[in-house]
C-alpha cells in the first residue's frame, strides 16, 4: 500500500519525517510538501494512494481544502491527521472528523506505537472497502460512460465507478455496494464532469441488471405516486442504454410496455397539469436526453387526450418514439437545437454536426427492430420535419405529414424550446407564441391548438 505524506518536510528531514519513514518502510510512500494547485498532478502520476497522512502543525496548508480536494478526485480514503493538541482543536472540526469512518488522530510527539495502531487501522478500512485497484489503466474501449445524472437515481451500485483523470487513467470514486452520497455526485458536477465509468463488461452486466430489476417493479403493480415520474426516468434512461450498447430484447419489448401503460395511468388519474408533473424532473443542471425523452412522452400523452385520439398503439408508438429520436447522439447540448437551419448548430464540431444530419435514419433503424409498432419509424424519422417543408431529413412539408407525426414534432420542438432556458418552463407562454407563429397550420393545428389549451388553462401560468 501507499501513502501519502502532506506537510513533512523532506529537505529539513525533521524527527517525525524521519520515524514515519522508519515506521513505513518497507511499504511503498510519496512524500508531497507542494502547493495546492500540484496535489491532482501528483494524484494521477504518483498514485494509487491508500490513504494519507498529514502534518497539520504545517500553518502553510489549508487542511480542509486539501481534504476535500483529495476526496473529489480519488474518492473517500483513510485520513491520518498528525499534529499537536493545539492543532487538533483549531484545525479539525467534527463535521471534517466524523466526515466519514476512516478519518483518524494522531498526537504528537509520535509514538511508534500508536502510530502502527493507526495504519493498521487504514489498512484494514481499505481492505474493507476493497480500494486496492483505485487507480485504473485502461483504454476507453474498456469502459463504458454513464451520464453524472443519473447517479442522482442511486445510492448504491453493485460495481465499482470511476473518474476520468487522463486519457488511459481512471480514478475509483465508488466502491461497489458501497453507499455514496449525492453530495459526492454533486460536487463532481459543479466541477462540470458530464460522465462517470464503469467497466465495459460490468456496464453491461449492469444494464441487465437493472431491466430485469425495473420489470419486477412494474409486475408488482404496487408504486406510489410519489416515485413514478422517478421510476419512468430511470426506466427510460436504462432502456436507452441498453438499445445503445446491445439490442431490442423480449425483457425490452415488456418493459417498454409496461412503461407505456404507466404513464397512461398518471396522466389519466393524475390531478396535476401537464406543467406540474413536468416540473417533478429535476432539470437543475440542464435538460439531458433521459428526461428530454420523459417531457416529450408526457406532453404526447397530455395531447393525444386533449384530443381524444388515444388508444394503447398510439401511447406505445409515442413511448418509444421518445425514447429513441434522439438515441444516437453524444453531445446532449444538441437538444437544444429546432433543424438544420438552426444557427447555433455552426457552434458545435464537425463530428457533433454529422452525427446531428444523421440521427434521424439511426433512431429509425432501431424503431424497425421493434415489430409489430407500426409508423415508429417513420415518427423517429419525421421528427425534424417542419410545415414548410425546411425540416429535414426529407424536407416534408405539413400535407405530406401524418397527425401523429405532427403532433410528436410538436413535442420535441416544445423540449427543445425549453431546453435554451434554464428556468424554461417559466417562459412557457414565450415559447407557446413562437411555436404558434410557426405550427397553426395544416395537419400541425389541432395540437397546437390542443397544446395551447393545456398550457393556458395551467394553473401554474
Amino acid at each position: 500500500m501507499k501513502a501519502l505524506l502532506i506537510g513533512f518536510t523532506k529537505e529539513e528531514y525533521d524527527d517525525d519525517l524521519k520515524m514515519i519513514q522508519g515506521l513505513l518502510l518497507p511499504k511503498l510512500f510519496f512524500n508531497f510538501n507542494h502547493h495546492e494547485m500540484d496535489i491532482t498532478q501528483i494524484l494521477m502520476d504518483e498514485g494509487p494512494f491508500h490513504y494519507v497522512l498529514m502534518n497539520i502543525d504545517d500553518r502553510d496548508l489549508h487542511v480542509e481544502r486539501i481534504y476535500q480536494t483529495i476526496n473529489d478526485i480519488i474518492g473517500s480514503r483513510p485520513y491520518l491527521f498528525i499534529g499537536t493538541s493545539l492543532s487538533q482543536k483549531s484545525l479539525l472540526t467534527d463535521e471534517l472528523l466524523n466526515d466519514q469512518k476512516s478519518n483518524f488522530v494522531l498526537s504528537k510527539p509520535i509514538v511508534p506505537i500508536e502510530f502502527r495502531k493507526s495504519i493498521a487501522q487504514c489498512e484494514m478500512w481499505i481492505k474493507d472497502q476493497d480500494f486496492e485497484d483505485s487507480i485504473l489503466d485502461a483504454s476507453n474501449d474498456d469502459m463504458r460512460s454513464m451520464r453524472i445524472k443519473n447517479f442522482f437515481l442511486y445510492e448504491q451500485l453493485p460495481y465499482d465507478v470511476y473518474l476520468e483523470l487522463t486519457p488511459g487513467k481512471f480514478g475509483k470514486i465508488i466502491s461497489k455496494n458501497q453507499f455514496y452520497s449525492h453530495q459526492l455526485i454533486q460536487s463532481y458536477a459543479k466541477k462540470h464532469v458530464k460522465f462517470l465509468y464503469l467497466k465495459k463488461d460490468e456496464h453491461l452486466k449492469l444494464l441487465d441488471t437493472f431491466i430485469k430489476n425495473l420489470l419486477v417493479v412494474y409486475r408488482s403493480k404496487k408504486i406510489e405516486r410519489s416515485k413514478l415520474v422517478k421510476l419512468h426516468l430511470k426506466t427510460i434512461y436504462f432502456v436507452r442504454e441498453f438499445l445503445r450498447a446491445l439490442s431490442v430484447t423480449q425483457e425490452i419489448n415488456e418493459l417498454v410496455r409496461l412503461l407505456s401503460e404507466s404513464i397512461g395511468q398518471l396522466v389519466k388519474t393524475s390531478k396535476q397539469s401537464l406543467i406540474e408533473i413536468l416540473l417533478e424532473i429535476d432539470c437543475e443542471n440542464g435538460i439531458d436526453f433521459a428526461e428530454s425523452s420523459l417531457f416529450t412522452i408526457y406532453i404526447t400523452e397530455h395531447l393525444t387526450k386533449k384530443l381524444e385520439w388515444q388508444s394503447d398503439m398510439t401511447r406505445l408508438r409515442l413511448v418509444l418514439a421518445g425514447i429513441l429520436h434522439d438515441i444516437s447522439l453524444d453531445n446532449m447540448e444538441l437538444i437544444k437545437i429546432f433543424n438544420l437551419n438552426d444557427p447555433l448548430l455552426n457552434q458545435f464540431s464537425e463530428e457533433d454536426i454529422i452525427s446531428y444530419k444523421d440521427h434521424p435514419f439511426r433512431a429509425q433503424e432501431i424503431a424497425r427492430l421493434f415489430n409489430g409498432v407500426t409508423e415508429l419509424d417513420f415518427i423517429v424519422k419525421q421528427h425534424h420535419e417542419h410545415p414548410t417543408g425546411e425540416g429535414f431529413p426529407q424536407q416534408l412539408n405539413t400535407s405530406n405529414l401524418t397527425s401523429i407525426s405532427c403532433i410528436f414534432i410538436i413535442a420535441t420542438q416544445f423540449v427543445s424550446h425549453l431546453s435554451r432556458h434554464k428556468d424554461g418552463l417559466v417562459n412557457k407562454k414565450d415559447i407557446l407564441k413562437q411555436m404558434n407563429k410557426i405550427y397553426y397550420q395544416g395537419n400541425f393545428k389541432d395540437p397546437m391548438k390542443a397544446l395551447t389549451k393545456i398550457l393556458e388553462q395551467d394553473p401554474t401560468l
